[in-house]
Parts: structure tokens; C-alpha cells; sequence
């Protein structure tokens, strides 16, 4: 099956943009799709308000927290994929501190673990 990536671009100078990718999440079983595309967002903008807030988050680079927000965004959809209905599965703040614990950095490696691997463009 084809997999889509979730991408951000941001604008580096007048005429060059970073495109930032990341893979779908690894996830065992597809029940329903449904919301997918919300619960990215919602992941996305959850971890850009609450989890940035986290006095570590400034362990990371500014490409480093692009890259967490994609994939902590993907994850969140994942666990949503598992469930029927558009607000099924969607992951609660327990669930986020039981899989990954209170550090940015073992949540940055556990979601580098289970995401696929980001990809990255310079285009001009």
C-alpha cells in the first residue's frame, strides 16, 4: 500500500523553502480513517501549546522540534486509526505521560522509534 507523509514547510529566505516530512505511524491494525486528518492537527497544535511548554523542551534544535511536532501529530492519528468514529482512540494526556513518559528527549526517542523516518527538501 502507498503511505502518505505529513509535511510542513517553512520559508528560509526570500526564494528558498525547507520542506519537513514525516511517515505514517507504525500501527498494527487500520480500523477506520475517519478523523485522521483532525486528530493530526489536533495532535500537532497539542504539542505546539502543552508539551513546548515542557521547561526541556529546549533540548531541541528548531529542525528537531519541526520534526517532533510531525511526529508526535503522526502518532496521535495512529492511535485514532485503531478505533471506529471520528473521536474513537484519540489518545488522552495518560495515555501521552504511560507512552512516553515526562522527558522530551525519551519522548523524542520513542516517537523516532515508532514513526517513519522524517525526510527533508531545500527547494529554491
Amino acid at each position: 500500500a502507498d503511505q502518505a507523509n505529513a509535511m510542513i514547510m517553512r520559508r528560509i529566505e526570500e526564494n528558498a523553502i525547507i520542506i519537513h516530512s514525516v511517515g505514517p505511524p507504525k500501527v498494527e491494525d487500520v480500523v477506520d480513517t475517519t478523523g485522521c486528518g483532525d486528530a493530526f492537527i489536533g495532535g500537532y497544535l497539542f504539542c505546539q501549546t502543552r508539551i513546548e511548554r515542557s521547561s526541556d523542551f529546549g533540548c531541541l534544535s528548531r529542525m528537531d522540534a519541526i520534526i517532533f511536532r510531525l511526529r508526535f501529530a503522526s502518532w496521535v492519528a495512529g492511535k485514532k486509526i485503531g478505533g471506529v468514529g471520528a473521536r474513537n482512540n484519540l489518545p488522552t494526556s495518560h495515555d501521552v505521560v504511560k507512552e512516553f513518559g515526562h522527558g522530551i528527549a525519551d519522548m523524542a526517542k520513542t516517537l523516532k522509534e515508532i514513526v517513519h523516518e522524517p525526510e527533508c527538501w531545500l527547494s529554491s
